[in-house]
């Protein structure tokens, strides 16, 4: 029962559930404790943390991740040991503590390098990017996105993925190379519909806030041209293209991948989709990403990924700001 309940916690929170993921390891973990299964308690709590932080509650996602490992290490556990390292890292990186950040996740990337684990080399990898970008070195930050795409290469794991390449396109415009940036985004909204994942909501504001400043710079039409040739590279492909992506062009870029036969137009404000203001009316009127989900019968990790692209293409950030749009625009 125990093991049922971390695998629907972590189907949950893959799914951008995070009160169901919470309540079903909160309950496994009791039950981990209840039989004195060591190795479930030190996964459990963990995995705990990792949920603990998508919520917002850094404080609290602390102590079962220190507790991890602790026991993780009693047990020389060293999977164990590695992402508790990591959790603890991401953690002290949202509460603005870079310095340590940076510390224990390169402890938890030499532990996963030791033991050849590629997946968990990549999430090392992944949240030293992160450290990189937010400490402003951004050369450093782009070789560790460049070089956990490399080994993602051999796994499938759309949502780091994902984030590696939305990370690595605010590098890029941080690095005065605004049209990689969108191609970089257009790739990562593809694989997240194709893979049915959703951006953390501990990275969407820094995401919305990068976009609306490439979009100032290149304007709609370049920004757009360049985010749907992202949308039908591969990384692999997107990788090769960095150094010959050109750069702000005053009018829409001239390639095969722009010649394709033009998109209808949008009957609605800002080329939003039919679906996109079907999702945009229902969060006007209050509803939750989980009950219109259920409503539209879609995935909570399709109607973030809905949301997104709202928030692009308005230039709002917050469900509020989405609503008095909304309304504003006679959307509902």
């Amino acid at each position: 029962m125990a093991d049922d309940l971390s695998l629907l916690s972590y189907i949950a929170f893959n799914q951008g559930d995070y009160s169901a993921a919470r309540l079903s390891i909160e309950k496994g973990l009791a039950l981990f404790r209840e039989v004195g299964d060591s190795w479930g308690i030190a996964y459990a709590l963990r995995h705990l943390g990792d949920v603990l932080l998508e919520m917002g509650e850094y404080d609290a996602a602390n102590i079962p991740a220190e507790e991890s490992l602790t026991i993780s290490t009693q047990l020389n556990y060293v999977a164990g040991i590695a992402y508790a390292l990591a959790c603890k890292g991401h953690i002290a990186l949202r509460k603005g503590d870079t310095a340590t950040a940076r510390s224990l996740i390169e402890e938890s990337l030499a532990k996963h390098r030791e033991r050849g684990h590629q997946s968990g080399t990549a999430d090392a990898l992944f949240l030293l990017a992160k450290v990189a970008l937010h400490q402003r070195l951004y050369t450093e930050a782009r070789h560790f996105y460049e070089e956990c795409l490399v080994f993602l290469e051999k796994l499938e794991e759309h949502d780091i993925q994902a984030g590696c390449l939305e990370g690595l396109g605010m590098v890029a415009l941080s690095l005065k190379l605004p049209t990689w940036a969108a191609q970089l985004w257009g790739a990562a909204a593809q694989l997240r519909e194709s893979g049915g994942t959703s951006m953390s909501p501990l990275d969407h504001t820094d995401y919305t806030q990068a976009v609306i400043e490439a979009r100032k710079q290149l304007g709609e039409k370049v920004l757009t041209a360049f985010y749907e040739q992202g949308r039908t590279m591969t990384p692999t492909q997107i990788l090769a293209s960095r150094e010959q992506t050109p750069q702000p062009e005053p009018e829409v870029p001239s390639s095969p991948l722009t010649k394709s036969k033009s998109k209808p137009v949008s009957p609605y404000p800002d080329e939003l989709s039919a679906r996109e203001v079907e999702v945009l009316r229902l969060i006007a009127q209050g509803w939750t990403s989980a009950q219109i989900a259920e409503h539209l019968v879609i995935s909570p990790r399709t109607v973030n990924t809905h949301l997104t692209s709202i928030y692009r293409k308005i230039q709002v950030t917050t469900r509020s700001a989405a609503a008095r749009y909304a309304f504003e625009h006679k959307l509902v």
